[in-house]
């Protein structure tokens, strides 16, 4: 499975025969006769942790600026060894495909104490993208079988965020030396179609793999089961609130 982190949460499995029965996943040929690809998207990435940021985290992006930094390198520095009980629901956006969870969504905190900051919010967005992704390699596990996790995306090039994913999924998530996968593979493509490249087996050849993150010590396994079930009895709070925006 390769699972992008991006604006949203992607996930894209190979298979030898076309999947339509399988809750409205998206199936579509893939690059050799007879191959099929399935993809998993939601809007439940990145797009949510930048929202946090734009609107929360001035103190981060003033001290990112002061030390001529990244503002990410800043926050994930802050949240390194934070902690927090509280789950974020990702589901700013909604859901426009209607599986996984119902279109009525919106995004939430539960659980918060009042030792939750701003900071332990800030963890707590994390974890949930975190989340997300491994619901969908879940599916793909539950279907198929899922022997290796790779990592790609813009979020695969920040090393705390590979091994949160491995932490949350508790296995080893693979890297590749490219950062934007999808642009690479449009590339290997346009190679083989002018005769640069011989082949898809000529192309296969050029991705590398740069780094293996193994699950630390952290069990994310009952907060992950938790945000799940979170995730169902929430069903009755989102139509409350589609009331309510609707007047």
């Amino acid at each position: 499975v390769t699972t992008a982190g991006g604006t949203w949460s992607l996930s894209t499995i190979a298979i030898d025969e076309p999947a339509v029965d399988l809750d409205s996943w998206c199936c579509e040929a893939f690059l050799e006769a007879g191959t099929y690809m399935l993809e998993i998207s939601m809007p439940t990435g990145t797009i949510s942790l930048d929202w946090f940021v734009d609107d929360f985290c001035e103190p981060e992006r003033r001290q990112a600026d002061r030390e001529d930094r990244e503002v990410w390198d800043v926050i994930e520095e802050a949240i390194g060894g934070v902690e927090t009980t509280a789950t974020f629901h990702p589901f700013l956006f909604g859901n426009p495909w209607g599986y996984m969870y119902e279109d009525t969504a919106s995004g939430s905190f539960t659980g918060l104490q009042p030792s939750d900051g701003r900071v332990e919010m800030l963890r707590a967005v994390y974890e949930a993208i975190a989340f997300m992704h491994r619901w969908q390699v879940d599916l793909f596990d539950e279907a198929f079988g899922v022997r290796e996790v790779r990592f790609t995306g813009g979020a695969a090039r920040s090393d705390f965020w590979a091994g949160l994913f491995a932490d949350v999924m508790d296995t080893p998530v693979v890297t590749t030396t490219v950062d934007e996968s999808g642009c690479f593979g449009a590339a290997m493509l346009a190679a083989i179609g002018t005769g640069e490249l011989d082949g898809l087996g000529d192309a296969a050849r050029l991705v590398e793999t740069d780094d293996v993150h193994h699950p630390g010590a952290t069990d994310y396994d009952r907060k992950y089961r938790a945000f799940r079930d979170l995730t169902d009895r929430l069903e009755g709070v989102w139509e409350e609130h589609r009331t309510l925006r609707r007047g």
